[in-house]
């Protein structure tokens, strides 16, 4: 049986004795489920696993038992239950409001959504489960219907013209009022935009290489630049997309970590932008915790490792999912928030944070930090890079801490 992650969790089938890895996941909560699939049943006299390494990091953890033990013993995702959370708060008072009759909460929760330009009713019909917002995108990949639906926030980030859809080998051509339009990457009749991305891929790599085996390889991937302003607490976090970049490996080197030899690649940026003239506008707003953090350095990849340290950090020691958190980094600037208003950020022990900051394993700290972000991984691998980041990461910690006190 062969299988994406969709079987890793829940099935059942009391026959696998064998478990073949392609490429280890990102996070090791997800390899100990896979794992989880095979020697279900008493009688099963042996079991085998196989890891066939694909990225970096697989072979920065298979090279080394000690390492690959230390990342398992990250073990799983930990759910945090916190008691104090505003948007459960406000919702609360909507509820009240409208199915218990409570008028007197009106000017408090007009007061809480003000940002959002919405009625309250709006408001209330928006607050969905995994999601803030009704607008649904269908996905249509050369006229065909993939069975995906897509939320206006993954819209904004992933589906913008000129991504590239490394699921469904697909380029997003553009979207109207509920469906997202592509086409298959080896498609000869491209749009004219996407031809020019595509031209200049070809004079970056000199036309000596396969576009379509470099997306296969990862030496080409998309990523959409986005605009976002925090409320500096609970509130209405705005995201805007405002360009699409495709970065392209231009030439790699050998750098050695503990006596392994790891490849740290050289890149160069295609902006759909400045390529082509298009212009995207598509944006979000949600209710949600997030904070701007001013940063000393004006290297945009070094405070994106920092915050992306950050993130790892708390994986590695508060078991938080990688997955928690959005970010960007900017010169002399990183935004964090919350992708659903958990609280998290607020009911962080910031002390012990940053007690744990200078005992972590440096190494474990880059392996979670490979799956959250290529880039930052790849700058990790300089060392001076990697510790200019901690000491971002420290002052990240400290200025969250900060600014919650002065909120209480």
């Amino acid at each position: 049986m062969i299988s994406p992650k969709t079987l890793q969790q829940g099935i059942d089938i009391g026959s696998i004795k064998n478990v073949v890895h392609i490429g280890l996941p990102d996070d090791p909560s997800d390899f100990i489920q896979r794992e989880g699939r095979k020697g279900r049943r008493n009688e099963i006299d042996f079991t085998r696993s196989i890891i066939i390494p694909w990225r970096e990091k697989d072979l920065l953890l298979i090279s080394d038992p000690n390492r690959f033990n230390e990342w398992l013993s990250i073990g799983n995702v930990s759910y945090f239950r916190i008691t104090r959370n505003k948007y459960l708060e406000l919702f609360r008072k909507i509820y009240n409001y409208y199915r218990k009759g409570n008028r007197r909460l009106e000017g408090d929760i007009r007061l809480e959504i003000a940002n959002m330009k919405m009625k309250i009713r709006t408001f209330w019909t928006n607050m969905q489960f995994y999601d803030f917002g009704m607008t649904r995108y269908k996905y249509y990949i050369d006229d065909k219907l993939i069975p995906l639906v897509i939320s206006k926030r993954d819209l904004v980030k992933y589906y913008q013209p000129g991504s590239i859809d490394l699921t469904y080998d697909s380029f997003i051509i553009g979207h109207s009022s509920d469906r997202i339009y592509g086409t298959n990457i080896r498609q000869t009749n491209l749009p004219s935009f996407l031809n020019l991305m595509v031209k200049r891929y070809y004079i970056i790599t000199e036309g000596k290489r396969s576009f379509y085996q470099d997306i296969i390889k990862g030496k080409v991937f998309s990523e959409t630049l986005i605009n976002v302003n925090p409320p500096e607490g609970f509130g209405i976090l705005k995201m805007r997309a405002d360009d699409v970049l495709w970065f392209v490996e231009t030439s790699s080197e050998e750098v050695e970590l503990e006596n392994i030899k790891v490849k740290k690649s050289n890149y160069e940026v295609i902006s759909l932008k400045e390529t082509t003239g298009t212009k995207i506008f598509d944006s979000y707003k949600l209710p949600t915790y997030g904070y701007s953090i001013n940063s000393t350095s004006e290297n945009v990849l070094i405070n994106r490792l920092g915050i992306v340290a950050f993130i790892s950090l708390l994986r590695i020691t508060k078991k938080a999912s990688i997955n928690e958190l959005g970010y960007i980094a900017d010169k002399g600037k990183i935004v964090i928030w919350e992708e659903m208003p958990s609280g998290l950020l607020e009911s962080l022990d910031y002390d012990s944070l940053e007690e744990e900051i200078s005992h972590v394993d440096y190494n474990a700290l880059r392996i979670i930090i490979s799956g959250i972000d290529p880039l930052a991984f790849n700058e990790s691998l300089n060392e001076s890079s990697f510790n200019i980041a901690l000491k971002i990461t420290l002052d990240i910690i400290r200025t969250l801490k900060q600014k919650i006190i002065n909120q209480i």
